[in-house]
């Protein structure tokens, strides 16, 4: 049979790999986009995972959007099951480096990302709100694990399906190619 995680019984659906999974590169120039997407929670949930990735032209925004969806009867019938009236809860998250420091602002909307080089980033949401889950950094040239923050943003998937639409932005005007000192 196929290669499941470590320590995962085999009616927990995992395997080494979804069966399947998609890069696609829309537009051009200053409006070309990513949609990546894989079929590991198919078996599972009956859900496939899209997410659509676009850059500004002067690489301070950064939008994106995670969506979870069956796409067929198969994978429809499969999640009404799993997810019954509830829904299935997920979360997008974005593991944080140890040396980024985050706090929830805007009385909850958004998380400031202070960087050392004293860049601020901005992350916001559509249809969720983030929290702040404690988390470890594995490094190489760390010997043990370093204690960190993933932003998790939330949310339900009921039929037929979920999204979560989310901007990374520089919160103050930085010279172009001022970046983090090592």
């Amino acid at each position: 049979g196929p290669a499941r995680r470590a320590g995962a019984a085999p009616e927990a659906g995992f395997t080494a790999a979804p069966d399947q999974v998609t890069l696609l590169r829309e537009g051009e120039g200053s409006a070309a986009a990513l949609v990546l997407g894989h079929s590991g929670w198919a078996p599972s949930h009956g859900l496939v995972h899209v997410r659509r990735l676009a850059l500004s032209a002067d690489g301070r925004i950064l939008w994106g959007e995670d969506a979870l969806m069956p796409t067929t009867p198969n994978q429809r019938r499969r999640f009404e099951v799993v997810a019954g009236p509830a829904g299935v809860g997920f979360a997008v998250r974005f593991p944080l480096h140890p040396d980024v420091n985050p706090a929830i602002a805007e009385e909850g909307a958004c998380v400031r990302l202070a960087l050392r080089s004293g860049e601020t980033w901005v992350l916001r949401a559509e249809g969720a709100l983030p929290v702040l889950e404690p988390s470890v950094h594995f490094d190489p040239d760390h010997p043990a694990p370093r204690p960190t923050i993933t932003v998790a943003l939330p949310g339900r998937a009921r039929a037929p399906g979920a999204q979560i639409a989310w901007s990374l932005a520089k919160a103050e005007d930085t010279p172009v190619g001022v970046r983090d000192a090592a």
